[in-house]
């Protein structure tokens, strides 16, 4: 298992009668997202326990994108820095650079499960 970052489109549950993420579906059921998106089909990034076979999984549902490794120093999809531009997030930054500047505005994005 592994914690992974995933930018992820939310949907009204209406059995729990909230808003959650659809990369739930590729967890192991322990996620959390610093942010809840405004409305129900919008994007936020959700940080969550997951395998390789629930990431590959994911990676074919085009309402979740894995993100890279914190670690990891290739850039993030443009998707990732549009969903974050007004925090502070710019092209060409990395997963962790992301991670500490968000943390600036959100102190729980520097946090981990």
């Amino acid at each position: 298992m592994q914690v992974r970052w995933a930018l992820s489109q939310f949907f009204h549950d209406a059995a729990l009668n909230m808003r959650v993420p659809v990369c739930r579906a590729y967890s192991t059921g322990h996620w959390h997202c610093p942010t809840i998106p405004a409305t129900d089909d919008g994007w936020t990034l959700v940080q969550m326990y997951t395998s390789a076979l629930q990431i590959d999984a994911a990676k074919q549902d085009p309402r979740v994108l894995i993100c890279p490794l914190t670690f990891d120093p290739s850039p993030l999809d443009q998707r990732v820095i549009d969903a974050y531009a007004s925090w502070g997030a710019t092209t060409g930054m990395n997963m962790g650079a992301l991670l500490a500047t968000l943390a600036n505005k959100e102190p729980v994005f520097a946090h981990s499960l």
